[in-house]
């Protein structure tokens, strides 16, 4: 959970999205969900300097900067698209 949210985390700050001047860091409604096999299957540990930590850690930081970009690139072609109809 904490290579998640460390993940998550620097990707938000690197967009340095603000609100009033402020970066922000995530949002009320943010939410981590680990879903995996309890089989045995999976590795138990999955630290930073672990193999799986690290691609988890990838995983995450690029979807939400994804994620990210693509909230800013709608939330800007709304903001056009409301001016021009003003």
């Amino acid at each position: 959970m904490s290579v998640v949210t460390q993940a998550r985390t620097t990707a938000i700050l690197e967009a340095d999205v603000q609100r009033d001047g402020v970066t922000l860091t995530g949002t009320g409604t943010d939410c981590i969900v680990v879903a995996a096999p309890t089989n045995g299957t999976v590795a138990q540990f999955a630290g930073l300097h672990t193999a799986l930590g690290e691609a988890v850690g990838a995983a995450v930081y690029q979807a939400t900067r994804d994620g990210v970009e693509t909230w800013q690139r709608d939330r800007e072609t709304s903001f056009a698209h409301r001016t021009a109809r003003a």
